[in-house]
């Protein structure tokens, strides 16, 4: 891992857009972490038994919504900081936080804002400015 980090972290991407999953994942591989990329909640499901620290769901998934990924995962047990990722200025918060969502970030996302986003693995629900 190239400019890997002592607290270096694996990241499940999950964003059914390509070019924004992939520019995304090459950022987080850039701050010396591990990314995996699924496009789909479906791939994501599978991809979960990775044992990935934390995971950035796009909210907009084509078929199940990264709500309903976020409510599926939490309900399988899994323990993973869960990341809403959204560029829909409907999408709350509060709606976020209750689907069992750890932190918020909206879209575009500027390297410093996921170099935060990835220090923060742990902690309460957040807003990443």
């Amino acid at each position: 891992m190239s400019g890997a980090t002592l607290n270096a972290m694996r990241i499940l991407v999950v964003d059914d857009d390509a070019d924004s999953a992939d520019q995304l994942a090459e950022g987080l591989r850039a701050l010396g972490h591990d990314a995996i990329v699924a496009r789909s909640a479906d791939e994501a499901l599978a991809l979960s038994d990775l044992q990935a620290d934390a995971a950035i769901l796009d909210i907009h998934l084509e078929g199940a919504s990264g709500l309903e990924l976020a409510k599926e995962l939490r309900r399988r047990g899994h323990t993973m900081r869960l990341i809403a990722w959204t560029g829909d200025a409907r999408i709350t918060e509060a709606t976020c936080r209750a689907a069992g969502f750890d932190a918020f970030m909206t879209k575009p996302i500027s390297m410093a804002r996921l170099a935060a986003v990835a220090r923060s693995a742990s902690g309460a629900f957040k807003t990443v400015d």
